[in-house]
């Protein structure tokens, strides 16, 4: 399980497996991205999560939780942006 959460300022992210946490990384973001909407702040912890793990991640299912709404349906959602 991937934790993620985005303020102005800083991600984190908390690598998890059956409720105790294995990892943990947060990451300073530049003012390009701390003046950029919420949503692309958590996307980019997402994104930097599964790079960073992604040797945890191969051949299994893994669940990501985000507090962002726009961001739940991700798998369902028609991207719009080469970003997305």
């Amino acid at each position: 399980m991937v934790e993620t959460d985005a303020s102005r300022v800083v991600v984190g992210v908390v690598l998890s497996q059956k409720g105790y946490p294995l990892a943990f990384f947060s990451k300073k973001l530049c003012s390009k991205m701390q003046a950029a909407f919420v949503y692309a702040r958590e996307m980019l912890a997402i994104t930097e999560a599964v790079k960073k793990w992604h040797q945890y991640f191969i051949g299994t299912h893994f669940f990501i939780l985000t507090n962002q709404q726009s961001l739940k349906g991700l798998h369902t959602n028609v991207c719009h942006t080469l970003k997305q």
